[in-house]
């Protein structure tokens, strides 16, 4: 179950037409290892319903973290640089038709079923 305080950090992808598979995949490859550090509560990245000609966004992620100190403990860490970094082999044209910037939020409200987050 969230808390009802944590510290939310989002990103909004705009991914070109035709590369939504080279993205998902990219992030299922990924070596995160999220689960393994304080703080970490969830991830969840979502692939938008419908279009996104209003703001060109496609994909949404959130990571929720027990508190913002836990968060920049991770982006300070070695393995935020090994998650973020690219891999090495075959070089493939970037998915991205923007790049990502992060935005952080004070969760204040949770409301879930007994058997949901």
């Amino acid at each position: 179950r969230l808390p009802r305080e944590a510290f939310v950090a989002s990103n909004r992808f705009g991914i070109k037409p035709g590369f939504e598979k080279d993205f998902e995949d990219m992030w299922a490859a990924r070596d995160s290892s999220l689960a393994d550090l304080p703080g970490f509560v969830n991830f969840q990245l979502l692939r938008r319903e419908g279009s996104s000609d209003d703001d060109g966004n496609t994909y949404l992620s959130y990571t929720t973290w027990d508190s913002g100190k836990a968060f920049n403990n991770w982006r300070d860490s070695d393995n935020f640089k090994r998650s973020h970094s690219k891999s090495g082999g075959e070089q493939k044209e970037s998915p991205y038709a923007k790049m990502p910037k992060v935005v952080t939020f004070q969760n204040f409200l949770v409301s879930s079923a007994e058997d949901g987050m």
